[in-house]
Parts: structure tokens; sequence; C-alpha cells
């Protein structure tokens, strides 16, 4: 296949540059949607996670003050600890709401609604018996087993961190060798297409210079001719049109002598027959 030159030499200049530093913009390319599918990742993965399990800290400290209001109120019976017991229990339940909305595995999912369901329990046992110490003891052993429930949700949420960064790890490595790879096919392709655009560039060049090489010797018999952009494939014929003209002037000189050394021939013969005679 014939490789056809552009109009002019900067335009090769500039079509050569492009070619070559398009594999340089494909591997920066390459390497910001790696470096930003794992900053995705990341956001998405462990810092959901981490908010989970951080909510879930936030719920294991309302169980805590909904516990006390409770028993409180189971021993006392007064009306500052129902209210303060309600107050609890709407904060819980908000907390509750928010890791519900957030993204979460089956498990995390499964042990959320447990933990609804035993706070139900628990609010229907604690509006349906009337204060007494009985309660009190009831209400410590459900909320140790919603306690219970708790923990488990925060271990849940570790687990899945511990998951979600072995994840990002494993893609780290990942994007690591693919940029390691990348590299290595980039550079003997950097190094082909710079000396493919290197010949194509100094050809014509050197088919100048080797033609004005040529005028300089007198060689003019080969004709001239430069392949290349349009501008140098013009400068080569004007190149040929100097030698076209040169030769032009060289059979002009060659002539002038002939008819010269003519002219001069008969009165030089006739004077060597005069001087003979």
């Amino acid at each position: 296949m014939r490789f056809t030159y552009p109009r002019s030499f900067l335009s090769l200049l500039l079509i050569g540059f492009t070619i070559v530093a398009a594999p340089l913009v494909f591997a920066l390319f390459a390497n910001a949607v790696a470096f930003e599918k794992l900053a995705a990742l990341s956001e998405q993965a462990v810092l959901g996670a981490v908010k989970v399990t951080q909510a879930s800290r936030a719920l294991t400290a309302n169980i805590v003050s909904l516990e006390r209001t409770a028993r409180q109120y189971a021993v006392a019976g007064e009306a500052p600890f129902l209210e303060a017991y309600r107050a609890n229990r709407a904060a819980f339940a908000a907390t509750l709401r928010s890791i519900d909305d957030m993204a979460l595995s089956e498990p995390q999912r499964a042990e959320s609604g447990a933990i609804a369901r035993l706070e139900e329990e628990i609010h229907g046992t604690l509006s349906s018996s009337p204060p007494s110490p009985d309660l009190s003891i009831r209400l410590a052993a459900d909320f140790s087993r919603l306690s219970g429930r708790s923990q488990t949700l925060v271990a849940l949420g570790d687990r899945v961190i511990d998951e979600n960064i072995e994840r990002l790890r494993a893609q780290a490595v990942k994007s690591r060798s693919n940029v390691f790879w990348l590299m290595v096919a980039l550079i003997p392709t950097a190094i082909l297409l710079i000396a493919s655009f290197t010949f194509l560039i100094a050809r014509p060049i050197n088919q100048v210079s080797s033609g004005i090489r040529r005028l300089g010797h007198g060689e003019f018999a080969r004709p001239i001719a430069i392949e290349g952009p349009g501008d140098m494939v013009r400068l080569g014929e004007q190149l040929d049109w100097l030698r076209r003209r040169l030769v032009t002037l060289e059979e002009q000189k060659t002539r002038f002598l002939q008819h010269i050394s003519h002219e001069l021939k008969t009165p030089l013969t006739a004077l060597r027959e005069g001087s003979d005679l």
C-alpha cells in the first residue's frame, strides 16, 4: 500500500505528532478511567458500609437509652419517664429508618427487620403491662436480646467493610496490572510510530539534499524527483527546472565555444600557411 503525503510539510509534521501522541493520550485516558472507577467503587462500597456501621453503632446507643428509660418507667411508673421513653423510641425509629434507606446486604436487611420486630414486641409488652419490678426484669431480658441483635448488625457492617476493602485491593491490583501492560505495549508502539514518521519526514529532505548535491557536481543527466508533501514536490519541480536550465546553458556554452574555435581556426590557418611560406 502506497502512502499518500499531505499537501504541505507542516501538515505532515502535525499528523506525525498527532499520531505519535495518540497512544500517550489513550494511556492517560485509560489510567484516568481506571482511577475514576476505583474512586467510585471506594465511595459506593467502603464509604457506604462505613455509614451503615456508624448508624448501627448509633442504634446501639439508642437501645441503651431506650432500655434505661423503659426500665425506669417500669419501676417508677411516672409520666416523665414514659415521655423520655417515647422520645428515645422516636430517635431509635429514626435511626433504624435511616439504616433501612441505606444500601444493605441481605443479612443486614434481615437483621434490621428482626430488630424492628423485636422492638415492637418490647413496646407492646411495655404498653400492655402495668409498671412492676417483674416488668423491669422482663424488659432487661428483652433489651438484652435487642442489644445482641444490634451488635450482630454492627458485626455484619464490619464484615461488609472488610469484604469491600478486599474488593478494592483486588481492583487496585487489576488496575495496576492493566496500566503496566498498557505501558509495555505503548513503548514499542510509540517507537515504531516515531521511526516511521522520522523516515517519512527525512525522506523528502534527503532527496532535496541529494538533488542539490548532484547539481553542484554538474551531474545534470538524472532528473530530480521529490516524493513527499505538495510543497516539497513543487520544490523538486523547481530544482528539476533549474537542472534543465543548467543543461541548456551548458549546451549554449558548448556551441559558443565551437563557434569561437571555428572562427579562430580560419585566420590561424592562414597565418600558419603564411609563416610556412
